[in-house]
């Protein structure tokens, strides 16, 4: 059994230079829901108090991800993972320009 491990740190890092170059330094917040709420949760744990954020709201986040796996991999799941590739195809075509500037 693989069990799932987002260090996505490289990513954070990435768009927090990027926003903080292009803002002046902002306060940042950030807000994690589902899987995204982990994976927030895991970027607090790793840089402690050096994490960029003043404040981090994770709702929703999934205890058991083994079992959360085998339901959303399930048959009756295809409607959700229809709907989230819908969505994600909505968010690139709608911001299409933005995402080609960068």
């Amino acid at each position: 059994m693989e069990f799932f491990y987002g260090d996505l740190r490289p990513d954070y890092e990435a768009v927090l230079k990027f926003v903080n170059e292009k803002f002046d330094n902002p306060s940042l917040y950030a807000v994690g829901i589902s899987m995204g709420a982990n994976l927030l949760t895991r970027f607090v744990e790793l840089t402690g108090n050096s994490c960029p954020f003043k404040a981090v709201v994770c709702l929703s986040g999934p205890y058991n991800l083994d079992l959360v796996t085998k339901i959303l991999t399930t048959d009756e799941s295809m409607i959700y993972n229809d709907s989230m590739v819908a969505g994600c195809h909505d968010i690139i075509v709608n911001n299409y320009k933005f995402l080609k500037q960068h």
